[in-house]
């Protein structure tokens, strides 16, 4: 699943190996807040980097770190009950249904 450029809505995350929420005071800041997922972690790919564009810290938007897994699982949870993505879905097994009846026909 692609999940850059998706958008993620901040949440609060308990204690990790590396990132804590208490410990960082923008974090808090964030919460409820709307970003967009930019990149994944060059040496950490189990977190991945959120751009808040409307919270401004040392003059640019700030940018901080998720486990990958909470971002992953809200994302895929928002498009599953989006009916464009639920359509597709029934169209994809329409399509192996007929796939399936023409090959028995054979």
């Amino acid at each position: 699943m692609d999940l850059l450029g998706k958008e993620f809505t901040s949440v609060e995350f308990g204690e990790d190996k590396f990132l804590s929420w208490d410990n960082n005071v923008n974090y808090p800041k964030t919460l409820g807040k709307t970003g967009i997922v930019k990149n994944i972690h060059d040496t950490y790919s189990q977190y991945i980097c959120i751009r808040f564009e409307d919270i401004v810290s040392f003059g640019r938007p700030l940018e901080l770190h998720w486990p990958i897994e909470i971002v992953m699982n809200q994302i895929l949870d928002k498009e599953r009950l989006d009916p464009v993505y639920l359509d597709n879905i029934y169209k994809e097994i329409f399509k192996a249904i007929k796939v399936i009846c023409q090959n028995k026909r054979r």
